[in-house]
């Protein structure tokens, strides 16, 4: 971007010009570690910036904290990688009590999105900022290495379908949530594709709750006839409600309960037909 030009006032032709200067950049050279967390998976490292000092800006008590992307990368096998980071020098000057601004790494899988290790933190401690992330500076040693802030997990993909055992139909686009029955915070979710296929790149092995959104036009396209007497062959919950903003019947399955295991693939088809 070389220029903004914002119009002082709507369908205005007066307008005030904001010249860019090329904003400075930091190298930043890290190792994941293990390096099992990108072997053998999709996984790209996301760098953001964390704006800590929004909450108090913007008059913000809890919530969100205000992030902006900077950068996606793709670690090697080994775990290594090198990516340029925008050089934020307000915050890289503030002392370490004052700084309210930090870079986070995240770890996720390219294909599906879902989190490999939601905070990579620093091994060296100075460079920890008490919110999670690393320190602005205005340069980092090479090589740094970073682990996951949460212990590490073994973590194994999940793959089948949905479909409609009456009809045989794959049920494409539907929605699908894994939330751990352990800990709340903790949930992945995806979507079908027009065959009606699904696939988490890795999710720790452990019980959790399987939530299924399925849209259809017509009352009588839904799988289910029948929700308050009726559930899956599976044993989940059916419910069906009429959504306005989608304008479409919507069918959720939920299903308690469902094991995941880290030995072994893991193949599972939802049908959503009602018994």
């Amino acid at each position: 971007i070389q220029q903004f030009v914002i119009p002082l006032a709507e369908h205005s032709r007066v307008s005030q010009e904001f010249p860019c200067q090329p904003v400075e950049t930091v190298k930043l050279s890290g190792h994941i570690v293990p390096d099992a967390l990108v072997r053998d998976t999709n996984a790209e490292l996301v760098v953001t910036y964390m704006a800590y000092w929004a909450h108090g800006f913007y008059g913000i008590a809890d919530g969100f904290v205000t992030g902006f992307h900077l950068a996606t990368v793709s670690p090697d096998a080994n775990g290594m990688f090198q990516v340029g980071l925008p050089y934020f020098r307000v915050d890289a000057e503030a002392s370490s009590s004052e700084q309210r601004a930090s870079f986070r790494l995240m770890l996720r899988d390219s294909k599906t999105g879902n989190h490999i290790a939601s905070n990579l933190e620093p091994e060296k401690q100075e460079l920890r900022l008490q919110e999670h992330g690393l320190r602005i500076r205005s340069q980092y040693p090479d090589d740094l290495i970073f682990t996951a802030a949460e212990p590490f997990l073994k973590l194994t993909p999940i793959k089948g379908k949905v479909f409609r055992s009456d009809s045989g139909e794959p049920i494409s686009n539907s929605y699908i949530l894994l939330t751990s029955e352990t800990d709340k915070a903790r949930h992945f979710d995806t979507r079908t594709h027009e065959k009606g296929e699904y696939l988490f790149g890795g999710i720790p092995a452990g019980n959790y709750t399987v939530s299924i959104y399925a849209w259809f036009p017509k009352r009588s396209e839904v799988p289910c006839q029948n929700p308050l007497e009726q559930k899956t062959v599976d044993g989940g919950d059916i419910t069906v409600e009429w959504q306005w903003k989608s304008q479409a019947f919507m069918e959720t399955v939920k299903l308690k309960g469902f094991s995941i295991e880290f030995d072994g693939e893991n193949v599972k088809d939802f049908d959503l037909v009602g018994r």
